[in-house]
């Protein structure tokens, strides 16, 4: 139900590295109190997506994200880029590719 696009999620174009862009179901939090505002201006910005592992297998640096007309990438500040992952998702720290 929270990764149905009528419900909470959106579709985002996922790029695994050296692969071709996919749509998948995610859920992204562009703003909150473990988040700086979603637009911290002209150098970066941050956001934390939401997917489910049987869409995004293996989340690793260089895969991109595009939403909001933007792409994204795994925060390279966060150790990992995963902050919370589980048998069915994975919680990935995003920042904006400028």
């Amino acid at each position: 139900m929270f990764y149905n696009t009528d419900e909470f999620a959106e579709t985002v174009s996922y790029t695994a590295t050296g692969e071709s862009a996919v749509d998948i179901s995610a859920i992204v939090t562009r703003q909150g109190s473990h988040l700086e505002t979603y637009v911290r201006g002209s150098i970066t910005a941050a956001a934390i997506i939401e997917v489910m592992k049987s869409e995004v297998t293996n989340p690793q640096h260089g895969d991109t994200y595009t939403f909001d007309s933007q792409t994204w990438e795994m925060d390279p500040d966060i150790d990992g880029g995963v902050i919370y992952e589980d048998d069915e998702e994975f919680h990935i720290a995003l920042r904006r590719r400028d």
